[in-house]
C-alpha cells in the first residue's frame, strides 16, 4: 500500500500536478468583445476568475468592443476585475508628461463613473519607463507589465509597479502552456498568463484560439492551481488596500 502511495506521489509530482502552492492569474487586454462572447464562458465553466484591462475609449465604441452591460456581467456575475488599458491606448513613453496624466486620470474617472472600481493598470504595448510609472503610483494600486522576462513573480518579492506576465500569442502550443504553468508549480510562483483576442477560427500575432484558452483553464483545473484575479492575489498577500 505504502509503495502505492509513493509512486502516485511521485507521478503527481513529474506530471506538474503536485501540492506545491502557486497562483495563477489570467488577463485580457483593451477590451474586446470576444473576450465576453468566448473566454468568459470557457473560464466560467471551470469556476474561473480574470482581470480585463480596458480601454475606455473603445468601450461600446463597435461589435468589436465590450459594451457597458457586458463589462458588468463580467464584474458582477463573473468575479472578473476590472482595471484601466488607458483612454485611448497610446505608447505613453512617447506622450508628454500632462499628456500620460490625462490618459490615467480620464481612463481612471470613466470607469469610477459608471460603476468600477478600478485598482490596476497595464501599459499600452507593455512600454512604460520612470515617469509613467510614477504617475501611474498616483492613480492605481498596481502596474501590470506585457510579457517581459522572467515572467514569474516570486510570492516573497513582488514589485506591485512591474509585475510580471507572459503573452499568449497565435502560436503558443499546448505543449508551451503545459511547461509555463508547471514550471511555475513546481518553483511555487505567481504566474500571470495575458491574452488579447480569444477567437474561434485560425489566430494570427494577438489573437488566441478558444481551444487554447480551453486546455489551459482544464490544466489548471486538473492541477488543482489557484486561479485568481490580480487584485484579489495583491490583496490576499497584504500589498493593496
Amino acid at each position: 500500500m505504502l509503495k502505492k502511495l509513493f509512486f502516485l506521489v511521485l507521478l503527481l509530482f513529474i506530471s506538474g500536478c503536485g501540492a506545491k502552492q502557486a497562483y495563477v492569474s489570467i488577463t485580457f487586454d483593451d477590451g474586446l468583445a470576444s473576450t465576453y462572447e468566448n473566454a468568459f464562458p470557457t473560464l466560467k465553466k471551470y469556476g474561473f476568475p480574470a482581470t480585463v484591462f480596458v480601454v475606455t475609449s473603445y468601450i461600446g465604441a463597435s461589435q468589436d468592443f465590450l459594451d457597458w452591460d457586458q463589462l458588468f456581467v463580467l464584474s458582477r456575475h463573473g468575479r472578473w476585475e476590472v482595471g484601466s488599458h488607458s483612454h485611448t491606448h497610446p505608447d505613453l513613453t512617447t506622450l508628454k508628461i500632462e499628456e500620460i496624466i490625462d490618459e490615467l486620470n480620464r481612463s481612471r474617472d470613466v470607469l469610477i463613473s459608471k460603476g468600477f472600481n478600478p485598482m490596476g493598470f497595464a501599459t499600452p504595448y507593455g512600454q512604460f519607463n520612470e515617469a509613467v510609472i510614477d504617475i501611474i503610483k498616483k492613480y492605481y494600486g498596481y502596474h501590470r507589465n506585457a510579457g517581459r522576462f522572467p515572467w514569474y513573480n516570486n510570492l516573497d518579492n513582488i514589485d506591485i509597479y512591474n509585475i510580471l506576465s507572459i503573452t499568449i500569442y497565435y502560436d503558443t502550443s499546448y505543449e508551451e502552456i503545459k511547461w509555463i504553468i508547471d514550471k511555475a508549480i513546481a518553483e511555487k510562483k505567481w504566474l500571470i498568463l495575458n491574452m488579447h483576442n480569444i477567437v474561434k477560427d485560425k489566430p494570427t500575432h494577438y489573437k488566441v484560439n478558444v481551444e487554447l484558452l480551453e486546455y489551459t483553464a482544464k490544466h489548471l483545473k486538473d492541477c488543482n492551481v489557484k486561479v485568481i484575479t490580480i487584485a484579489d492575489f495583491l490583496t490576499k498577500h497584504g500589498l493593496l488596500d
